[in-house]
């Protein structure tokens, strides 16, 4: 389990942000389905964008990963780098702080 450590001040969003980038899997999902890799790219840079200003620096990191991956067109590795941001989302535990 990840430790995710965010500002007080942000718990009201914590929810609307989770929600949120649950939503983007789901995307990720249907465009790793479809070989969208345009729009996996995409999906990547927005997700890598938002996570660290809420304190999710892995899952930015790790959607960044996606972003580059997304440009090779590396099927097999994106899917994996996608179970790892599924993982990771579903057993983060926040503190805040």
């Amino acid at each position: 389990m990840a430790i995710v450590r965010v500002e007080k001040e942000l718990e009201e969003l914590i929810p609307g942000f989770l929600k949120n980038k649950r939503k983007d899997l789901d995307n990720i999902h249907t465009a790793l389905q479809a070989n969208d890799f345009k729009e996996l790219k995409r999906l990547g840079h927005k997700v890598s964008g938002s996570a660290g200003g809420y304190g999710f620096e892995v899952f930015g990191e790790l959607a960044n990963k996606l972003e580059t991956l997304a440009a090779s067109g590396r099927k097999t590795e994106l899917e994996k780098i996608y179970k790892e941001m599924v993982n990771h989302l579903e057993n983060v535990e926040i503190v805040f702080e």
